[in-house]
């Protein structure tokens, strides 16, 4: 399989069906935010196997892809909200986003609440302004990011990542004696 079926298959087609079904739908948070630090790994001119660069990974991609430019005021870690502590580490680590984050869904939204626009939320006990996440703009976002970047590497032919195989479809195990 090549780089750019497994973002067709996976980042595109798989992670629509999870933000499309409805008891997936949280969960999806955490697969999208890996999805964007990976984007980020297919621009790394280093291997994607090198350890110690989630933050520059997640960070790339938000700063590389015209897609993501509506949040890149959110991007750097001086940032009062900074999307790579409190989504993605919230997510990856603890199934949870951090307490400047709030993530909804299209048909949760109520009082007009936007996605990427920060709101003081009703019901809460320590009540910051948080920037509201809507999973299926997210999505949307993500999956444009990717078709961009499938794009770049169509049109750059001598990207190596482009050009390599990049996952194993069918594994054969050597016998050994």
């Amino acid at each position: 399989m090549t780089l750019e079926e497994f973002i067709q298959d996976t980042i595109i087609d798989a992670l629509g069906i999870m933000v499309n079904t409805p008891k997936l739908k949280y969960l999806s948070f955490g697969v999208m935010s890996s999805a964007i630090e990976f984007l980020g790994a297919c621009l790394d001119t280093e291997g994607f196997h090198v350890s110690d660069r989630s933050r520059m990974r997640f960070e790339m991609a938000m700063k590389s892809l015209s897609t993501f430019c509506q949040y890149r005021k959110y991007i750097g870690s001086g940032k009062r909200i900074d999307l790579y502590k409190e989504l993605r580490s919230g997510m990856i680590h603890a199934l949870l986003p951090q307490s400047r984050v709030e993530l909804t869904q299209r048909a949760e939204l109520n009082g007009g609440g936007k996605h990427l626009q920060e709101h003081i939320l009703k019901n809460r006990n320590n009540n910051p302004k948080r920037l509201l996440l809507v999973c299926e703009d997210l999505y949307d976002d993500i999956r444009g990011a990717a078709n961009e970047l499938i794009t770049e590497l169509k049109t750059n032919k001598y990207h190596h990542k482009a050009t390599e195989p990049f996952l194993a479809t069918d594994i054969e195990i050597a016998r050994t004696p």
